[in-house]
């Protein structure tokens, strides 16, 4: 019974594979589509000298708990030179504090270059300038110290401006009793 029934059920399905599959040729429609001219492409985004289309914005938002307590603000604004090249620049400002120490604040600025090695993956450079307090005598000294950071990143892209960033940095600066950051400095941060 079973057998007569996958039997009908496959002659129906070939015998009707052939309408779903046919195709037919009208050469008259064929010749009129071929004689309709043709539209023109929009030009890519970076073509356009547009800066409003070349400007990104974002910045990273972060917090640490522990021996040091840390909130930081940093926003960037950055400028696509071409569709894979950019350079910026990351405004930080972070207010810290640590046991026996009153609260502080870091600010400074810190230039980028940034280089898309895939349409998601990136290689990028920046030299960290910051403003820091070391306290001496009882007494704050404000100080400037310069972190050389080299890293990479992963784009997570939402729309076509867009985006979450995982940025991973090594700072070359880590043994400097002033430097704020490890040799590793992870951040996460967004983009439109």
């Amino acid at each position: 019974m079973f057998a007569r029934i996958y039997f009908l059920i496959i002659i129906f399905i070939t015998l009707n594979a052939n309408n779903v599959f046919a195709q037919y040729y009208d050469p008259e429609k064929a010749k009129q589509v071929a004689e309709q001219p043709k539209k023109e492409q929009p030009k890519p985004p970076m073509e356009e000298n547009n800066v409003w289309d070349k400007l990104y914005f974002g910045g990273n938002i972060g917090l640490q708990f522990g021996t040091i307590t840390a909130i930081q603000i940093s926003p960037l604004v950055g400028y696509k030179i071409t569709e894979r090249f950019s350079l910026g620049g990351i405004f930080t400002y972070i207010y810290a504090k640590q046991r026996f120490i009153p609260g502080y604040s870091v600010y400074g600025l810190a230039p980028f270059a940034r280089f898309m090695i895939t349409e998601d993956f990136f290689a990028t450079g920046e030299v960290s300038f910051l403003n820091t307090a070391q306290f001496r005598s009882g007494y704050e000294e404000r100080i400037w110290t310069t972190l050389p950071m080299l890293g990479g990143g992963y784009l997570v892209r939402f729309g076509n401006r867009g985006g979450m960033m995982v940025t991973v940095l090594y700072n070359f600066n880590n043994r400097n009793p002033n430097s704020i950051y490890g040799p590793f400095v992870i951040r996460t941060g967004f983009f439109f």
